[in-house]
């Protein structure tokens, strides 16, 4: 398991909105620049587990998007404590990846294909198919979401102590997350130092509300081990913001998802 070529992570409105009927034609542009690219879609246990909470013709649709991929993909770590403590150690080449789920997914297959059929089908198109994960999830989903929810929880707390500390001593902030510079070898550890940063010395005007520690998570991941990266608004512009020069990823939101197609089809079609 690697992050080849081209990176791509996603929030899940960009995954549930590329995946409608309506947008077949961008969906389908998405994934070939991806695949000629040689990238990887980044896939994460949130995704798994709100993605599995869609129901009926969102939940197909949905599901048959993630199959286009083939192998074209990888779990990545939630978790940026996990990540920057691997990127410490120098573990850079997979850092991001979940090895867990990984296992997961592979124990998953190979018991529903063997249950299918004598000879076990270990092809890209068969057995890589992401969007058997969202069955395999929907039995698991309340330990994912209780796992997410303790995540969300943890983050919000050592933003609330920062803040804490900050305000009784601003030269804390610094002491406790330097603002370095961009370094190739731990890029999740800058994307957290600087995003934090700014949590705090904003949070008396906007304290984080439950969901934003999960939200925090998907942003450092997806900005530090992304080339492209679609997030809400609010947190592409509060990574745009952090020092530059720096190799995050490029961000969009909502309304750019065309644009982030159209990026991701010149870049495919500069290193063919």
């Amino acid at each position: 398991m690697r992050v080849a070529g081209v990176a791509a992570y996603l929030d899940n409105f960009a995954l549930i909105d590329l995946s409608k009927p309506a947008q077949a034609t961008r969906r389908d542009r998405f994934v070939k620049a991806l695949i000629k690219s040689s990238g990887s879609l980044l896939f994460s246990g949130t995704n798994c587990a709100e993605l599995a909470a869609l129901k009926g013709a969102s939940a197909s649709n949905v599901c048959a998007f993630l199959n286009e991929f083939g192998a074209h993909w990888v779990f990545v770590e939630l978790d940026p404590g996990k990540i920057m403590e691997r990127e410490a150690a120098g573990e850079i080449a997979d850092a991001c990846l979940s090895p867990e789920l990984m296992h997961a997914f592979f124990k998953n297959r190979k018991t529903d294909l063997s249950n299918a059929s004598a000879i076990l089908d270990m092809s890209a198109d068969t057995f890589f198919r992401l969007g058997a994960m969202m069955d395999w999830i929907r039995s698991h989903g309340a330990k994912m979401n209780q796992n997410t929810e303790a995540l969300d929880k943890t983050i919000i707390k050592v933003v609330d102590r920062l803040w804490a500390e900050y305000e009784s001593d601003p030269k804390l902030l610094d002491m406790r997350l330097p603002p370095i510079v961009f370094s190739e070898m731990r890029p999740a550890t800058f994307v957290w130092n600087h995003l934090v940063r700014s949590l705090v010395t904003g949070a008396k005007g906007h304290p984080l509300k439950t969901g934003d520690g999960r939200d925090l998570c998907h942003a450092v991941v997806g900005a530090a081990y992304g080339s492209f990266a679609a997030l809400d608004k609010h947190w592409k512009q509060r990574v745009e913001a952090r020092p530059k020069p720096n190799g995050v990823a490029k961000i969009y939101y909502a309304p750019e998802l065309n644009k982030l197609v159209d990026d991701l089809e010149i870049h495919a079609e500069a290193v063919a």
